[in-house]
């Protein structure tokens, strides 16, 4: 029998290609879930995800809920005890499937764990000894690794180092067709450069944000763009530039007012002393909104309007209904808090009956 090598690596090919397209479909309700903020149940389909495939024979399936569990409470939850859990599950795990690049990844996110905590040295330390490696080998989480880095020199103050590297971010998601990311790069170094003072750079990379995003149609990111260069005129000390541009992303959609949006407004219409219109805009919030949080940051400032302008009475009746929807977001927070724990009580159990 002669060996067609051409043949085996056409093989070789295809079941690659399958395994990629089975882990997609394994994650996308996962995924779907996560993309539409839907942390609480994108948990729990991770924790489905995780006490479905228990074998061997779907390493990579394995690694990648490991990663993602960790990567959430990173995030999202900021779970010290979770997190120190998954990282030691994850280091384990990538060490006895031989899986270099989950190992990689594993120890990223434990270092940009520890810039969460401000443990700067610690920090820095693990992401010198890691880029050489991540670098080389070009791992997938690459762009996301930069991003992690330049937080962390951004936070030493070490501004050019943290340019050059979202800079490079930047280049890989351009090349990807990453849009979204890419954006954000953008949005980053634009909030970089205010912070330097450096208004025409900060508006220039402010500026290219928008036209991704009004290329693909980003609502949202297009009303947070218009919010963040009002708030870099603002910083300028120019605030009716700062005034246009929030009338621009609030006008954009009305129905999609961001709470900084919401505050960044009210607070240069009462710096102006255009206190009529500010208490026109945020009782108009207060009647349209349905999100809670929103009408309780309107109610905040309505509380200072009122305080400002000296009439008390006013700001009590306000400062009650704030007392109201304040003590509702925290039973509700609560409520989320329990369905949580009571998930991890659930894995846990069903952990223990697979390993009895």
């Amino acid at each position: 029998m002669i060996y067609n090598k051409k043949y085996a690596l056409i093989f070789i090919i295809v079941c690659c290609y399958n395994c990629v397209i089975a882990q997609k479909m394994v994650f996308a309700k996962a995924d779907s879930l996560k993309s539409n903020n839907l942390n609480l149940l994108y948990l729990n389909e991770l924790y489905n995800i995780k006490n479905k495939y228990v074998e061997d024979s779907d390493a990579i399936t394995i690694l990648k809920v490991n990663n993602k569990l960790l990567e959430y409470y990173n995030i999202f939850s900021f779970n010290k005890d979770s997190i120190e859990k998954y990282y030691n599950n994850g280091m384990l795990l990538s060490t006895k499937y031989n899986n270099a690049e989950y190992k990689a990844n594993f120890s990223f996110i434990w270092a940009d764990y520890h810039i969460s905590r401000g443990n700067y040295t610690k920090a820095l330390s693990m992401f010198q000894s890691l880029e050489q490696d991540i670098e080389n080998n070009n791992y997938s989480f690459l762009p996301h690794f930069y991003d992690s880095y330049a937080r962390l020199f951004y936070n030493l103050k070490k501004y050019d180092k943290a340019f050059a590297l979202l800079k490079k971010e930047a280049k890989i998601f351009e090349k990807e067709g990453d849009y979204k990311n890419k954006a954000a790069v953008y949005n980053n170094l634009g909030i970089i450069h205010k912070s330097l003072a450096q208004i025409d750079s900060s508006l220039y990379y402010h500026t290219k944000t928008q036209e991704i995003n009004f290329k693909h149609k980003d609502t949202l990111s297009i009303i947070r763009t218009y919010s963040n260069i009002g708030k870099t005129y603002f910083d300028s000390n120019d605030p009716i530039n700062a005034e246009k541009y929030y009338k621009l992303a609030i006008n954009y959609d009305p129905t999609k007012i961001t709470d900084k949006l919401l505050h960044n407004y009210a607070q240069i219409l009462i710096i102006q002393g255009n206190n009529s219109d500010a208490e026109r805009f945020l009782l108009q919030i207060l009647n349209e909104s349905q999100e809670k949080l929103t009408i309780k940051h309107a109610l905040t400032e309505l509380v200072l309007l009122k305080r400002i302008e000296k009439k008390y009475q006013e700001a009590f009746k306000y400062q009650e209904k704030l007392n109201v929807i304040s003590a509702e977001i925290l039973d509700e927070t609560k409520i989320k808090e329990i369905e949580r724990l009571q998930i991890q009580h659930e894995t846990s159990k069903k952990e223990q009956e697979i390993i009895a």
